[in-house]
């Protein structure tokens, strides 16, 4: 019997000082639509901000990934927030970020190049892996800048994430 039975998996908050930058991409193989999102929370677990964008151009769900990913770290970047830890289901792209021995030579590695070179400029940052259930909010985000083929920045909750928000609030 699995140990996870069960047992709730959730988002949680960072620590004090830090934000946490989830992130996820929706890739359709069938149709060749892509979508990326994000969503910004503090320490307290309050939501700052989100951004999803439909995208193209995108050959699999692991270069969704990493186009999420891109514009996380880069919108970090430009809005000159430090310590956050960009939270990510994909596991593959955790460990290629995280490991400085080799270079990826796959035909996204250079994408993974472009992705560590920005992380240098934020030395108090970092790439951690979650499950899935984790990182529910932005892939609701992804899917739903997928589904109406544009591009959205939210300051407020937006309407079809407000459970998740709420749910993933750490209890007093």
């Amino acid at each position: 019997m699995s140990q996870n039975l069960g047992r709730v998996l959730k988002w949680k908050v960072p620590p004090q000082g830090w934000l946490k930058v989830n992130f996820d991409g929706a890739y359709n193989q069938g149709s060749g639509k892509a979508a990326i999102g994000f969503v910004i929370r503090d320490a307290r677990g309050t939501f700052l901000g989100a951004v999803g964008k439909a995208i193209s151009n995108v050959q699999s769900a692991e270069h969704a990934e990493l186009m999420a990913c891109k514009e996380a770290v880069s919108y970090v970047l430009t809005n000159a927030l430090h310590q956050a830890l960009f939270e990510t289901d994909c596991l593959g792209l955790k460990q290629q970020l995280c490991q400085t021995t080799t270079t990826n030579t796959s035909a996204l590695g250079r994408l993974y190049e472009d992705i560590s070179v920005d992380l240098a400029f934020l030395p108090n940052s970092k790439v951690v892996h979650a499950r899935r259930e984790a990182n529910k909010a932005a892939l609701m985000v992804a899917t739903y800048a997928s589904s109406n083929d544009q591009s959205f920045i939210w300051s407020d909750v937006p309407f079809f994430l407000y459970d998740v928000i709420e749910a993933d609030m750490p209890v007093p």
